[in-house]
């Protein structure tokens, strides 16, 4: 399975980077190959949180649901996404 890893370095707050990435919502902020991200509720990041995406591979518009599967906060987030034909971990 292709893996995808992505290292940014910044001065910023560790508690700030980590609510920022931590809400999904703002995934089109950040990457490229997503057109939008959408958070299901308004309750903020937490285990179980689901995200409407829908990004681009190529020429194709696929959409996705990514769900955090594990939270620890200022250490880990994890999600998985899965879309018709993809599965992302």
């Amino acid at each position: 399975m292709p893996k995808l890893v992505r290292t940014i370095t910044t001065d910023a707050p560790l508690d700030r980077v980590f609510a920022y990435l931590a809400d999904f919502s703002t995934n089109a902020e950040w990457d490229p190959g997503t057109e939008s991200a959408v958070a299901r509720d308004d309750d903020g990041p937490k285990l179980g949180q689901k995200y409407d995406l829908v990004v681009t591979f190529g020429d194709r518009k696929l959409d996705m649901v990514y769900e955090i599967t594990a939270l620890k906060e200022n250490r880990l987030i994890t999600l998985i996404g899965d879309g018709s034909t993809t599965h992302a971990i």
